[in-house]
């Protein structure tokens, strides 16, 4: 005869509780997969069922691709004087990379309910960029809060900084700051 276990209520509860918000978290991303998004930046009317995509196509300088070799100096130099050049105009003074999270941090646009992840990849030529810079390495980058100037190179941080140029200054930071073309 099997032994039935003596379960509280409140635990069941909790249980059938935290079974209902995991599924309804699958449904909402099933849902956003497929759906297109709308470019953050201003005057672009562009949806896209991919924004990344969009947005390095678009907005962000090539010297960002994270297809390139994170080891590449040229990059990694081209990679600060973009990002030096973007907090110039934003902050309107030549700024530190670290001042230039605290602007990131500070427009509040990245959320941890949007889905946001840094792949290994991403987080290699992160601790690159730090390494490179002679900047504290975080065991662990985040982007929200944004952590380290490695983060600055995340698409979502880049697109955020393009979104918030003016149009002539997007168009000369993309054109400016472009990939070697041996890189």
């Amino acid at each position: 005869m099997p032994v039935l276990k003596r379960v509280k209520t409140c635990d069941l509860l909790a249980h059938a509780k935290e079974k209902a918000e995991e599924r309804r978290e699958g449904e909402k991303k099933r849902r956003n997969r497929g759906m297109e998004k709308t470019c953050w930046v201003p005057g672009c009317m562009e949806r896209a069922m991919y924004l990344k995509a969009h947005a390095f196509i678009v907005h962000i300088p090539s010297i960002f691709s994270e297809t390139l070799d994170s080891t590449d100096e040229r990059l990694l130099r081209g990679r600060r004087s973009a990002l030096n050049q973007a907090g110039r105009w934003l902050l309107g003074k030549p700024v530190t990379l670290d001042e230039l999270v605290a602007f990131v941090v500070v427009q509040k646009m990245l959320s941890t309910l949007d889905n946001t992840s840094i792949s290994e990849r991403q987080e290699a030529a992160m601790k690159e960029f730090c390494k490179f810079l002679h900047e504290p390495i975080p065991e662990k980058v985040t982007l929200v809060p944004c952590n380290s100037v490695g983060a600055l190179l995340h698409w979502k941080v880049l697109l955020l900084l393009a979104a918030s140029l003016s149009e002539e200054e997007r168009a000369y930071w993309v054109l400016n700051f472009q990939a070697p073309e041996d890189a």
